[in-house]
Formats: C-alpha cells, structure tokens, sequence
C-alpha cells in the first residue's frame, strides 16, 4: 500500500504511523461530500482505515527476525534414556557470539519432509455441546512433578500419520469419544512449541465439538496404554473455567497441578470476556 502526502512523494508503510493520520483526515473529510459519493467513499475508507491499524500493530510489534547460524553437525549427546536425550548444540548470536545451549530431545523423533516436520504430538481442544458448553480434559500422574496433572487430551504422531488421524486415534484412546475425522479441524499453525528453553518438542492443536454426547454415553470406552493406568476424563463448564480448575487443584489438596497450556485456555476465555466484552459462552453457541 502507498500514501502520497503530496503529488511527488510517494509514503510507503516505511512510516505507518504518518500514514495512518492521513486515512483518518481523508475519512473526515469523505463525510462532507455529496450523496451518496460521501457515503461510499466514507465506508471504503473505513474499511482501510482498519485493515491499515491493523498492519500498524503488525510492523510494530516485532523488530526483523535475522537468521540464526546453528551447526546440527557439532551438537553433543550428553546422556540418554529409553525414550530421551539430553543434548549440547551451538550457535552464533546476531554478533556472532558462539553460545550453547543444552536441550532435550525424543530419541524416536518423527523427520517428515513437510511443514509438519517439527511435530511431535496433537494437543486436543474438546468442547462438549450441552446446556452449558463444558471442556473435556484428563487428569493422569505425572511422575517428573511427582503429581496428577489436569491437561488436554494428547498424544504422539506415529510414523507417516496424518495429525487427523493421531487426533482421532488418541482422542478415543484416552477419552472413549469415538468422533469422524471430517468432525476434527486443526488450528492455523502448522507447529507450536512446548518448552522451547528445554525441548525442540512440538505438537499442533486440534478443535474437536461434540453434540451427541448423550448418544455416546452407551459406547464411551477408554483404550488406555498401561503407563496410563492414572488417566481419567473430567468435564468443566466453559463459563468461569479458571475458577472451576482452582476449585478442582485446591479441592486434592496439592496432589494436582493445572497444565500450562490448560491454564492459558482458561486465561484467555477471561481475557476475551474482559476485554472484548461477549461472553464465550454465547459465541460458543452461536
């Protein structure tokens, strides 16, 4: 897009915020014009005007990303275990600084040859459509907090799996719900991360909504592993989800912890209904 603050001089998006002032005179001054000219060129430039905010909160929120020199064929394997590694990589900073930094790996991590080559796992998004909408989670032990955690429902990608299918399979695996693949939609981003100060681990996220509970409540079985001999299901109401998780984790009296992802969920239905002003639970039914 480009501005011309005059007939010479073209104003690119190099100085967005100038920009931005002359949408918002030139959309004043449509108001004046004559019908029905003014209306349209009054909505036109409403619709720029907001396409250009915007990109204005894009260009500013981040300085360029430069790219980062990091040598796979020096990385040390420090230890490893059955199923993890613990590694050394290096690295050049910005200055071209070398610096370490020491992460942990899955030893049978899957290498595909598409965008989908960093993933790991599917993370599960499963709302129940009652009355109320309520989130189904799992609750298992967790031997590395020494705890029960309260999660999503997840799991690993096999070899050559599509992330449909490894959310289906592992969503009737851990919580009994069998639901056509056609039913589950992946989230926009092709990768998100865990941990990234402590693993390259990284899953995607898939949204799955039942309506037929009722009609499922005859044929829910789990088909659990036997290191998930602790996982069991537990429903939340959607409205109020932070308050009914600190209930649950203060009702176990320290044996359970809320998973991070899970509680940034629940921060975020908080934060849409402060900031935003509708209620998540009527959009959900919407």
């Amino acid at each position: 897009m480009v501005c011309r603050t005059n007939q010479s001089a073209p104003f690119s998006t190099d100085h967005p915020a100038r920009c931005l002032t002359m949408l918002t005179a030139l959309k004043g001054n449509a108001r004046s014009a004559p019908p029905p000219l003014g209306r349209v060129t009054h909505a036109s430039l409403e619709l720029i005007l907001i396409f250009f905010s915007f990109l204005l909160q894009i260009i500013t929120m981040l300085t360029p990303l430069t790219a980062v020199e990091q040598d796979n064929s020096t990385t040390e394997r420090l230890g490893e275990g059955a199923w993890l590694a613990l590694e050394r990589v290096r690295y050049k900073d910005s200055k071209q600084i070398e610096r370490t930094w020491e992460r942990v790996i899955r030893k049978n991590k899957v290498h595909r040859q598409d965008a989908r080559s960093a993933l790991d796992a599917v993370d599960i998004h499963a709302v129940i459509v009652t009355p109320e909408p309520e989130l189904l989670l799992v609750v298992q032990y967790r031997p590395a907090i020494q705890r029960y955690c309260i999660e999503f429902p997840s799991g690993l990608i096999d070899q050559d799996e599509d992330p449909i299918d490894a959310a289906a399979r592992e969503f009737h695996e851990e919580t009994g719900y069998q639901v056509d693949k056609s039913a589950i939609r992946l989230h926009k981003s092709a990768a998100v991360s865990y941990e990234p100060g402590l693993t390259n681990s990284c899953c995607c996220v898939a949204q799955i909504t039942i309506h037929d509970h009722e009609k499922q409540q005859d044929v829910i079985k789990q088909q659990l592993e036997p290191d998930e001999w602790s996982l069991q299901t537990v429903r939340l109401p959607l409205r109020n989800l932070m308050v009914h998780l600190l209930e649950l984790e203060r009702a176990h009296d320290g044996q359970l912890i809320i998973d991070s992802r899970v509680h940034a969920y629940a921060a975020g239905l908080m934060a849409h209904d402060q900031f935003l002003g509708t209620s998540t639970t009527n959009t959900l039914n919407q």
